[in-house]
């Protein structure tokens, strides 16, 4: 019904030619119109700026690599060098692998880590079903001596524990069905697909293939112990829960390790999301709340009508109750767009093979003092840099060492290799009026690049261009988020009602969204090591319980004989610390060997970090020490007139 309709965009009459299925995304979640790419002849001929992300189908029999090799040939055959003078080339990559490129290391590290929570799950059941083995060595001895082979008996355990686990599996993908829902609330909000995850065939025969291994784990361990048995090991009742301990004391050994394993990692992850929110930014995010602006370019063209209508808009916002600063730019951190140019001081010369590029930021007056960045010298800009003043300029830091490595750069001109800056003459120059501090917009793993910030009123109409006439407002004030975008609405609306004014979100949490992906992979990873330690920590206690079984004879005895509780729950306790320990060592030695396969993902912390596996290993050690001595207390209770009893 809406084929045909006209509308207007930003003063610009259209026409709607097509509507896209609910749910369609096309690479862009956060896009609710497309529009043709039209490029004028000289935007076809500057092919050196990387602003466009090229989309194509490869044709029939085609392959990623040929598709990359024709495309890099015919780069060569441009002639395209980057501002370092290296030869451009061409980066074919699937779309799949871009769009999930953000989260690839950490989804595979998350993936890494149910592994091993099934691992631990694995073991620890295999060491139930060999303690349980032990326990029916009667049976199986029995039948072994009635001519009962191996094959027989693992064939009987593979049926019964294979219903085990066909049971364990139903209730696994119950559990997953009615998990999905929790688990979309917490993976990040802008993962590829994040809201179509589901249990898919894929899931399931993920869930088939792990309930085959484990039943193939917990039937044939258990089934190898048990047919080693004999009858007259079975009478004596002593063999076979020397091997059954052994065995146990192996698994629990490998559960502490790879408990200790996913600990590790998960509290290097949350130490990572830790240290990127309390990360020196260059701004103080507390008290900014940032919407975007966008000026039609049929009204809009020049850049006096451009600087006119920004002032307004920063007047009328200022106006607001509760408001204290306001500003615009035409990037606030993690939004706005990041045009570029190559600066060099006006005596310099554009050399082939010098890296002069530098960010441009437009900015309104106050903007340095509305977001809170620091002036290490000069001024601000401010309403007196009009656009018949004299060009000036606000550099970063980074940008005055690069300028001027050995001194100040206040009062120094630079140039531009764009034509729209210099001038008819070709001759226009822009003074450094002030040098502030770096800023980090796009979060502390990214280096504070080379920046220049131009005064609105006297940046060419190109550059507003560049960015598509959309502006950033900011305003410095304590009032709610939400009521405050309304009052901006109207306060813009009462300007020019033309004028498009998004969504009103606070710098805090434009951050808290940015860090989003760190902080929930680190709480699903942490959720994983909880669960690992827990399946650790029971097998240890069950080990314990079942050794305490195995000696309850012996202890009722020395009980009765007078043996205090002290004695009784000393060396069970020593036996099941020493094997936490044990597994605490290998796991830190391991968590030393595995570091560098999480290099990437951490931030502020050590892959290596002493404190925080010290800090792990400890805390296993300890809550394993609760483990054993609620089974090793309970020992030190037994009446003895019971136990000899029975």
């Amino acid at each position: 019904a809406d084929i045909g309709r006209p509308i207007v965009f930003n003063g610009i009459p259209a026409t709607i030619v097509g509507v896209l299925p609910r749910g369609a995304e096309l690479l862009t979640p956060d896009a609710d119109w497309w529009a043709p790419l039209a490029l004028d002849a000289g935007d076809r001929a500057n092919v050196g700026p990387r602003y466009l992300d090229v989309i194509g189908r490869i044709a029939s029999g085609g392959t990623v690599m040929a598709a990359r090799d024709e495309l890099d040939a015919i780069g060569q055959s441009l002639g395209l060098r980057d501002d370092d003078g290296a030869r451009l080339g061409v980066i074919v990559t699937p779309l799949q692998q871009h769009l999930t490129a953000a989260y690839a290391a950490a989804l595979q590290l998350l993936f890494g880590g149910v592994l091993v929570l099934v691992i631990i799950a694995t073991i620890n059941a295999a060491g139930l079903m060999v303690t349980r083995a032990h326990e029916r060595a009667g049976e199986f001895s029995l039948r072994a001596s009635l001519g009962a082979g191996r094959g027989r008996l693992m064939r009987q355990l593979l049926v019964e524990n294979g219903a085990l686990v066909a049971a364990a599996a139903a209730a696994a993908v119950i559990a997953a069905l009615w998990l999905t829902d929790v688990l979309r609330l917490l993976l990040p909000a802008d993962m590829p697909r994040a809201a179509d995850a589901s249990v898919d065939a894929a899931t399931m025969l993920f869930l088939m293939g792990v309930g085959l291994c484990v039943t193939a784990v917990m039937s044939l361990l258990p089934a190898r112990y048990a047919s080693r048995v004999d009858l007259q090991t079975m009478l004596r009742a002593m063999g076979a829960g020397a091997i059954t301990m052994r065995a146990r004391r192996i698994f629990v050994v490998a559960q502490v390790t790879l408990a200790v394993i996913l600990g590790g990692g998960a509290m290097l992850l949350i130490s990572t999301a830790r240290a990127l929110e309390a990360a020196p930014r260059g701004y103080d995010a507390q008290g900014v709340v940032t919407t975007s602006i966008n000026l039609p370019p049929q009204q809009y063209r020049d850049p006096a009508a451009i600087a006119d209508a920004i002032n307004r808009v920063i007047d009328a916002a200022a106006a607001i109750p509760g408001v204290q600063l306001a500003t615009a730019s035409s990037q606030v951190p993690f939004a706005g767009g990041r045009p570029g140019a190559d600066v060099v001081l006006a005596e310099q010369t554009f050399a082939s093979g010098v890296d002069n590029q530098v960010r441009l930021r437009i900015v309104a007056p106050g903007y340095l003092q509305t977001l809170g960045v620091r002036v290490r010298e000069g001024r601000d800009i401010s309403r007196r840099d009009a656009a018949g003043s004299q060009p000036i300029v606000v550099v970063n830091h980074s940008l005055a060492r690069r300028l001027v490595p050995d001194g100040s750069p206040l009062g120094r001109a630079i140039k531009f290799n764009i034509p729209a800056f210099n001038g008819q003459d070709g001759n226009k120059v822009w003074t450094i009026v002030g040098v502030a501090d770096d800023t980090w917009d796009r979060g502390p793993r990214q280096q504070a690049e080379p920046e220049v910030m131009l005064a609105a009123a006297q940046t060419p109409a190109e550059v507003f261009f560049w960015i598509g006439r959309e502006l950033q407002l900011a305003v410095r004030s304590g009032g709610d988020a939400a009521m405050l975008a309304s009052s901006v609405r109207r306060a813009v609306a009462s300007i020019d009602p033309g004028i498009g004014v998004g969504p009103a979100i606070t710098l805090e949490e434009r951050i808290r969204v940015a860090f989003a992906r760190e902080r929930q992979i680190a709480q699903l990873l942490s959720a994983v090591g909880v669960a690992g330690v827990a399946l650790a920590v029971l097998g240890l206690g069950a080990l314990i319980h079942h050794h305490v079984q195995q000696r309850r004879r012996e202890i009722a005895i020395r009980v009765a004989l007078g043996a205090s509780g002290a004695r009784i729950v000393r060396p069970l306790l020593v036996n099941g610390l020493q094997l936490a320990i044990t597994g605490a060592i290998l796991g830190i030695a391991a968590q030393l060997i595995l570091a560098p396969m999480i290099q990437s993902l951490l931030f502020g912390v050590a892959p290596r970090d002493a404190r925080i596996l010290a800090a792990v290993a400890a805390c296993m050690v300890a809550v394993s020490a609760v483990a054993v001595w609620i089974p090793a207390r309970r020992a030190a209770s037994i009446n003895p007139i019971e136990a000899l009893r029975d």
